[in-house]
């Protein structure tokens, strides 16, 4: 096995610059098992020697048997504290090359003490000692195998020294006696083989050794990387968050000004520079809009409510809003009816559709682009199926991620962003409505989302709808926000829908005028970031907390409230979710605001 591994240095590998790392790395992983095979090893070798003493005892001399048994135990002893002392060593102080030495010698030493028992101990005449002296001798030689054999010098210094001397005793009384000639030869064919066994198990190790500790390695640069990458996403969250609210502000207010002078425009010329206008200030709001979704996405604030839902009532807005972009186009839009419902959030499925469907539409020169479902199982397919160019396999994997765009080299705004389907995977995550993608040059695409199929039902009847009254005439809204432009937009725009207004930049300023006024707000509209600190829910807070105070019959929930923000800071954006208050993001399109402050002075 290569003693290579890559570091994740460019071009370079612990084969080329670290090898001698590699190598000493692998003799610890060795030291190591051999150390932790110790104990069990002595008490073994105190075991084995104190039976080989009692069924010796009435057969050889007692002091000779008692001189080696000692010997025995004392050198056997002497080895746990060499066992303790490396224990107490740091993992690095155990790599180091001397721990290795002691436990060659001290095996070395241990195996010359047996070896000893195969010349004292071997009488010729006598077999009971012959077979006793021979099985426990090539017992200890066969059984170290197990315990040693990671590092085979530890192994040969073992065994040689006390193997070869029985298979000499053998040897030098079988010049006279074939029987013990041939028993000698087969002792040292035995040690061989057993060395032979311990080598094949040490290359072995080595390389599962090798093998892991590249993984290691490999892991290792992986969380490095890993850990870069998400630094460099968190920094990119932050100037994010930072841009985006920066650039928010004067777009917010830009559409504030152009809403109002769109209010007041009679003369046809401006009324057509406005429209360009205002279509330049749409355009950029679909990107912050796009950047906020998926910040707000990444931050988990956004939670689907999952609802009994009528496709029919989905592919229907989808067939409205998209059929004159089609025909335009010169395409053929089809959406097939369909009766069944679904469990879903209806608002992020439609959005996964209208992304999808966009798409198609944007990439396909001629043909037709259809949506539909067909029944599969327990679930329902919904497929948008396009006539496009398709797209290649080697980019299928590629597509859902941020700015990626196959057929826009020079970024054209007018072909997308290249976020539509970065957000249809986070929602297809987020709802659990897996989306498959089948594409092949020149055949199209289809894109397919599973969601639960529900027996078809009858429609709820829809209520007739309201007549066409101005909700805001005569209100009082009270705008709390820190930036000179924005208050003058606000008050323009509000003012043109009859709204009575008051501007303050703080909740202290709010109290301090409301209070000089002596009147209570219909509605406070704040923005989340003021300065010096403040948040529009403090504000929002301190203007409550001045009716509540007052005893007025005001009650402090009865007072509506608007958030507007040009947050993407994850902790920011769940903190304004966890208000509980209408939000609406910068920058802000005046007919959101509109419906919004409809909705609130409604209830």
């Amino acid at each position: 096995m290569s003693d290579e591994i890559t570091t994740g240095g460019e071009g370079t590998s612990a084969g080329e610059g670290h090898q001698p790392s590699l190598k000493a790395a692998v003799r610890a992983e060795q030291v190591r098992v051999l150390y932790s095979n110790l104990l069990p090893v002595l008490g073994g070798n105190f075991l084995v020697a104190t039976l080989l003493a009692v069924g010796l005892h009435k057969h050889v001399d007692q002091t000779l048997l008692a001189i080696w048994t000692i010997s025995l135990y004392v050198l056997t002893t002497a080895r746990i504290p060499l066992f303790l002392a490396y224990r107490r060593r740091s993992r690095e102080k155990q790599s180091e090359p001397r721990w290795a030495y002691y436990f060659v010698l001290s095996s070395f030493l241990s195996g010359l003490v047996w070896g000893t028992a195969g010349v004292v101990f071997f009488q010729p005449g006598d077999s009971y000692m012959l077979i006793l002296v021979t099985l426990v001798i090539m017992g200890m030689v066969a059984g170290s195998t197990s315990s040693l054999a990671s590092y085979l010098p530890t192994h040969v210094a073992f065994s040689l020294p006390a193997g070869l001397p029985l298979a000499a005793s053998y040897l030098w009384v079988g010049v006279g006696e074939q029987t013990f000639l041939v028993l000698g030869i087969l002792l040292l064919f035995f040690i061989f083989m057993t060395l032979l066994f311990s080598g094949a198990f040490q290359r072995t190790f080595v390389g599962a050794t090798k093998l892991r500790l590249a993984n290691t390695a490999l892991v290792t640069s992986l969380m490095r990387e890993k850990e870069k990458a998400e630094e460099a996403s968190a920094a990119k969250s932050r100037f994010l968050a930072s841009a985006s609210h920066d650039l928010r502000q004067p777009l917010h207010a830009l559409g504030l000004f152009v809403g109002a002078m769109e209010a007041h425009s009679t003369n046809t010329e401006l009324h057509e520079l406005i429209g360009k206008t205002k279509a330049s200030v749409h355009a950029l709001e679909g990107l912050m809009d796009a950047l906020l979704d998926i910040s707000k996405l990444d931050a988990g604030v956004v939670q689907p409510r999952i609802v009994e839902t009528p496709l029919g009532t989905l592919f229907e807005s989808i067939r409205n809003e998209f059929t004159p972009v089609a025909e335009e186009k010169g395409l053929r839009f089809r959406v097939h009816d369909c009766r069944f419902w679904t469990r879903t959030d209806p608002a992020m499925l439609e959005r996964i559709l209208r992304n999808l469907v966009s798409n198609a539409i944007r990439y396909t020169d001629s043909g037709c682009v259809l949506v539909g479902c067909r029944v599969r199982g327990e679930q329902l397919l919904v497929e948008v199926r396009d006539s496009g160019k398709g797209i290649p396999a080697e980019a299928q994997g590629v597509i859902f991620r941020e700015f990626r765009q196959l057929d826009n080299p020079e970024r054209d705004r007018t072909k997308g962003l290249g976020l539509g389907l970065a957000i249809v995977d986070r929602l297809s995550r987020l709802l659990k409505h897996p989306v498959r993608l089948w594409s092949e040059p020149g055949k199209g695409s289809v894109f397919s989302v599973e969601i639960p199929r529900l027996a078809p039902r009858a429609m709820p009847a829809e209520p007739e709808p309201s007549p066409s009254l101005n909700l805001l005439e005569g209100i009082h809204v009270l705008v709390i926000d820190d930036e000179v432009a924005i208050r003058d937009g606000m008050r323009t725009l509000l003012e043109g829908w009859g709204c009575r207004v008051t501007l303050a930049e703080s909740g202290s300023d709010a109290a301090l005028k409301l209070t000089q006024m002596n009147w209570a707000p219909d509605v406070i509209i704040a923005d989340f970031r003021l300065r010096e600190g403040e948040t529009g829910l403090e504000a929002i807070a301190v203007v409550r907390e001045l009716y509540r105070n007052a005893q007025s019959d005001i009650e402090l929930e009865t007072i509506p409230a608007i958030v507007l923000t040009g947050e993407t800071e994850p902790d920011k954006l769940k903190a304004v979710k966890a208000s509980g208050l209408p939000i609406l993001h910068k920058p802000l399109r005046p007919a959101r605001l509109r419906t919004t402050l409809n909705r609130l002075v409604a209830v």
